[in-house]
């Protein structure tokens, strides 16, 4: 798809003539190189004076510290980087590439790290500028772009490359523009100074993620000259066929997945409640890991190394502030199947604090496509991970990657190792590669909100856990996978447990036993009002209640009036005006984190206290074919019992009972125990206590 994207794949020399000393400039293999002539505009703003150097810098070439591996590497990816300059004069360059064969309508991304040294500092914050775009491309040999494109100009300032103390870092410029019909884009990537003083650009690793169309189907051979022998024909005939029977099932495949698992004509919702993961490298930026946790983030993979000279510069960083934000690591290796497997282990396991390799199994990353595949050497690398850390690498790939004939055959040891599986789709489970049965992690997206999880790019991949948040602190722990894992087991419909289908439901007496002594009864009842359902309790003419209601696949809470004191409280999640409390599709042994704004109200006067967030944990503990809270209760089937907690491994502190059509059924906190043992006929109903502002 891109060619040469760190370039180390050669160049080609371009000579700029006598009037600037013969000086030849290396054009990269794959792309085009366009420098400014003085007297130029550069790129629409003031004028270049120079014609700017631009070469390739390999590894050999830079001192230890901007190797790749060393403390201020100017190599990303693979031996060699490119860089623009010059040493005293305004210059302006571009390099460009296009890449056809794509989906149209399909979204392209490009990713360009740039990074700019400006030697003498101007004071002025744009005096040195990257920009890049990506734009529809219409065809033809001359650089020929539709109207719509996508990127911009970044200055020193805005990139964070510069401040008072001359410190550079790297600036990773982002873009996406949706494919247009030609089924082509161009890549451009621009660098201008604008002042008489020595700048370098240095660029590397530029990265590009597209959906390409697959292969034409092969045509059928044609009739054979002269008569074959008996069978010949026939079975290149049938080769044929199944060559074209398997595009076709991938297409299939494909289409299925983008149209989501359909039951009945309705969508299903992705799956509840499995623990959220991100995984990350230095394309993600400064991450904020506090806020990646606040999001609901459980666990990361947090990229490493590559090959046997390369570190992602954000590595060390990501590992230790993931860490202190509570957040479950591992960390992983793009493996390239052109380096020693050996050599590869040892840069990686380097790499890795050795009083902390993480709390997940480390991971080998599997999509090099640049270089054919060998099994032997891949087992060789996993086995070398193995024995040093002592605990078994999980495999990051994809079905499209590994079926694709990258091995002489089916891949016996594959199963042996848990599998990473990426696989973009709204449906309930992904697909898979041949050689497992089974999948851990799912990388389900990779258009994820990077804002919103503490990424500097504009998206992030989100990633599944084969099972709840506390399965997963079990599988960090010691490996194992979740032995009834979501999707396997019977999906519960909780609605019609909380959801009141009258306006006015059963009356219900509880019992009430506190410390083991009965100490009274309170009454029940649950109604439905303007498609909320009220939760009625205690004094009949004045009943305390609690607001409840179901949509997009959740159970939600609002208001209630019984906590005491004179008080009630408002539960929200920010920026709603109710709070998710659990969903409404749900399986046994499931867990569910809340963690709404609370704010206490005064019932007098409806004066608002400070709110203050509420991290709780709701575990979907059994399902009872029938169920009583006594020997005197009354008898209910198909009970559903929760459990309220603190931490998702803790005791519980309160849990419930539910029943269908009845609501709650039993209760349970701290020595205080109600259960029903009554459902009295005839009365009137229940009368909700009035509180002025609501």
């Amino acid at each position: 798809m891109l060619r040469n994207p760190s370039f180390e794949n050669g160049w080609v020399d371009k000579n700029t003539g006598e009037e600037y000393n013969w000086l030849v400039n290396q054009q990269p293999a794959g792309w085009h190189l366009r420098w400014l002539w003085p007297g130029e505009s550069l790129f629409g703003t003031d004028v270049a004076r120079g014609v700017p150097e631009c070469v390739h810098k390999l590894a050999e070439q830079l001192p230890p510290n901007e190797r790749p591996g060393g403390s201020d590497p100017l190599i990303l990816d693979g031996d060699a980087c490119y860089k623009i300059f010059h040493h005293g004069l305004a210059f302006g360059a571009e390099l460009w590439q296009v890449v056809e064969g794509l989906r149209p309508g399909s979204v392209a991304r490009i990713w360009v790290p740039v990074r700019i040294h400006e030697h003498a500092k101007s004071g002025d914050l744009y005096a040195a500028e990257s920009g890049v775009w990506l734009d529809g491309w219409e065809g033809g040999e001359e650089l020929r772009l539709a109207a719509e494109d996508a990127g911009g100009w970044v200055g020193m300032i805005e990139s964070r490359q510069w401040d008072a103390a001359g410190g550079w870092s790297w600036y990773f410029h982002e873009a996406e523009l949706e494919v247009p019909g030609s089924g082509a884009v161009c890549i451009r990537i621009c660098v201008k100074s604008k002042w008489d003083a020595p700048v370098d650009f240095f660029i590397d690793d530029v990265q590009l993620q597209a959906e390409e169309l697959p292969p034409d189907p092969p045509d059928p051979p044609d009739p054979p000259d002269s008569p074959d022998p008996p069978g010949s024909l026939v079975e290149e005939r049938l080769s044929v066929l199944e060559t074209a029977v398997s595009w076709i099932a991938q297409e299939v495949e494909q289409l299925e997945q983008r149209v989501g698992r359909l039951e009945n004509g309705v969508e299903l919702p992705p799956l509840p409640n499995q623990a959220l993961g991100i995984d990350v490298s230095h394309w993600q930026g400064r991450m904020n890991w506090e806020q990646a946790k606040a999001s609901g983030v459980r666990f990361a993979f947090i990229k490493a190394t590559e090959r046997t000279q390369h570190i992602d510069t954000q590595f060390f960083r990501n590992w230790q502030q993931a860490k202190a934000a509570g957040i479950l690591r591992g960390a992983y290796h793009f493996y390239r199947f052109a380096a020693d497997p050996v050599a590869q282990a040892e840069w990686f396991l380097g790499r890795l604090p050795a009083d902390d390799v993480g709390e997940l199994p480390p991971v080998v990353d599997l999509e090099d496509t640049k270089s054919p595949a060998r099994d032997a050497d891949l087992k060789v690398f996993l086995d070398a991970v193995e024995e040093r850390l002592g605990r078994r690498p999980i495999i990051y790939t994809g079905r499209w990657w590994w079926n694709a004939a990258r091995f002489a055959g089916p891949v016996a040891w594959a199963r042996q190792y848990d599998l990473w599986v990426a696989n973009y789709t709204d449906a309930q489970k992904p697909v898979i590669p041949d050689d497992w049965n089974d999948w851990i992690f799912w990388q389900y997206t990779s258009k994820g909100d990077g804002c919103a999880y503490g990424a500097q790019s504009k998206h992030i991949d989100l990633n599944r856990f084969y099972g709840n948040y506390v399965d997963l602190l079990a599988y960090a722990e010691d490996g194992a996978a979740p032995t009834d894992p979501p999707g396997t087991g019977e999906m519960i419909d909780l609605a019609p447990y909380f959801i009141s289908s009258k306006e006015v439901g059963p009356w219900l007496v509880f019992k009430k036993v506190h410390e083991g002594q009965v100490v009274g009864t309170i009454d029940h009842q649950n109604q439905l009002v303007d498609g909320v359902t009220l939760r009625l309790k205690g004094n009949p003419v004045a009943a305390e209640y609690e607001e409840l209601r179901e949509s997009d696949g959740y159970i939600w809470r609002r208001y209630d009036t019984s906590p005491g004191n004179g008080r009630f409280y408002k539960l929200n999640d920010p920026g709603l005006e109710w709070s998710k409390w659990c969903p409404s599709l749900w399986r046994v042994g499931q867990i569910y984190e809340r963690n709404p704004l609370v704010t206490y109200y005064s019932k007098a006067d409806c004066v608002a206290e400070t709110p203050t967030r509420a991290q709780t944990y709701l575990y979907f503990a059994a399902v009872h074919e029938t169920w009583r809270g006594g020997p005197d209760g009354i008898v209910f089937r198909n009970v559903v019992e929760l459990h309220w907690k603190f931490t998702p491994s803790g005791e519980w502190t309160e849990r419930y009972w539910l029943a269908p059509h009845y609501g709650y059924v039993g209760w349970e906190s701290m020595g205080r125990y109600h259960y029903c043992v009554d459902m009295p006929q005839g009365r009137e109903p229940m009368k909700r206590e009035i509180v002025p502002c609501l």
